[in-house]
């Protein structure tokens, strides 16, 4: 017993010394790496700003000088400059790259029906529109209107005007016309009850376009992932944006279902949760796109004077047009950049241009979503199954490292997917 507790002395002390070699080397290096800073004077800064965070100034947009379309800033989480395991800033950057990198080459496989039944002869279809007078909608309307040509469809397109009353009206002239089938181009079946209900009792067929909760949930909806490509807007602002701090003004019109129960809801996910993004901040601000000539623009002036740290806004591409012009036209100082959503040509030239407001964007397919949607109403008008699309239809990012990648057609009809949609569905519907 004395023998082991003599031993056990024996190994404290032991222990005691080693702690004080310990203590003296590291006070020696601290006096060492104190002589190092002196000596270097204003030559350059220390170890631990040299090796900071790989991203550009805050709210910037990759260089288009990049080296690869994909910059190493999305690819590599060490980037950061912090450990990413201890750091929940870094994890939450290094995610956010490589959600990005996912989603930032172009699509290249076609998800569609592989079938569809003949086009049904001598059809009469309204296209109700929620705003003619937004790029977006009137982008739908326009590829519907050519698709159902292909069809041997006759089309007449109601403008809804942004207003549920007339979009309603528009959808109860369309039943008393008695018009062979209906589309809701992203108009909110909930405001417009009434004009369902008495379609339903005609028993016209109804189909929506971006509508992602019917009432009845029986009114089927052809779309892309809305929520997935508003989160996308998120990861790609945490990912170019120092420490993932993230300062975004959300300019959210909220009477589009498509951005309500979508994109709105998709990029608030994200934003508002400090897992995926510990250092963001946002301030909401609505709009109606009955005032999407000047009010859009107008908030954002006023916010980034208010708060000159924004360093994203966001909204989508109709509303970014309008933006990026009031922006440069007010002639504001500010580190933010625009952040929109859909691949519409204008905004697809404002990236092009790589010294405006705007430089990214997630773009859905609208071309694209719009013949899906005329071949589910001919799957309706045959009687058969309808395809799911939402797993069909791409999103991408695009910004100004990218934009040179996306083909010339795109800047004339908006973002289509990059895929051959056209020849699919002519071949799917035995049509030239």
């Amino acid at each position: 017993m004395i023998w082991g507790h003599v031993l056990r002395r024996g190994a404290l002390a032991r222990v005691v010394r080693a702690r004080r070699r310990a203590l003296v080397a590291t006070a020696l290096g601290a006096v060492l790496c104190m002589a190092v800073a002196a000596c270097s004077g204003t030559g350059g800064g220390t170890g631990a700003a040299a090796s900071s965070t790989g991203d550009t100034s805050a709210g910037t947009a990759p260089s288009a000088d990049s080296a690869s379309p994909v910059s190493s800033a999305l690819t590599d989480p060490s980037s950061s400059g912090t450990d990413a395991g201890s750091d929940p800033a870094a994890a939450a950057v290094a995610a956010a790259k490589d959600m990005v990198a996912k989603y930032y080459g172009a699509p290249t496989v076609w998800h569609g029906p592989q079938t569809s039944p003949p086009p049904k002869p001598d059809q009469r279809i309204a296209i109700i529109s929620a705003n003619q007078a937004t790029l977006g909608t009137a982008i739908v309307a326009q590829d519907m209107e050519a698709g159902a040509k292909l069809l041997g469809w006759k089309t007449t397109v109601f403008d809804g005007k942004g207003n549920p009353s007339d979009q309603l009206q528009a959808v109860e002239s369309a039943v008393n016309s008695h018009y062979d089938g209906i589309v809701l181009d992203i108009v909110d079946t909930r405001v417009i009850q009434e004009g369902v209900k008495a379609a339903q009792a005609a028993r016209i067929p109804m189909i929506t376009l971006g509508d992602l909760v019917n009432d009845p949930p029986s009114i089927p909806d052809v779309s892309h992932d809305w929520a997935l490509a508003g989160q996308l807007a998120a990861y790609y602002m945490i990912a170019h944006s120092p420490d993932g701090a993230a300062n975004v003004l959300v300019l959210a019109d909220l009477e589009f279902p498509a951005v309500k129960d979508g994109e709105y809801k998709g990029i608030m996910s994200v934003l508002q949760d400090k897992a995926k993004c510990p250092n963001c901040k946002f301030t909401v601000k609505q709009f109606q796109s009955a005032n999407i000539a000047t009010q859009p623009a107008a908030l954002t002036v006023a916010a980034i004077q208010s708060d000159p740290t924004i360093n994203w806004v966001w909204c989508y591409d109709a509303c970014m047009q309008q933006v990026s012009t009031g922006v440069t036209a007010s002639g504001v100082k500010t580190i933010a950049h625009g952040f929109g959503m859909n691949g519409n040509p204008p905004n697809l030239e404002l990236i092009k241009a790589k010294d405006k407001f705007q430089t990214a964007l997630v773009a859905n397919p609208y071309p694209f979503g719009s013949w899906a949607t005329l071949d589910n109403l001919n799957r309706m008008l045959n009687g058969e199954p309808l395809f799911d699309w939402s797993k069909g239809l791409p999103v991408r990012i695009i910004d100004t490292n990218n934009i040179d990648s996306v083909p010339a057609v795109n800047f004339k009809t908006g973002w289509n997917g990059e895929l051959p949609f056209e020849q699919n569905f002519k071949k799917l519907w035995g049509v030239k």
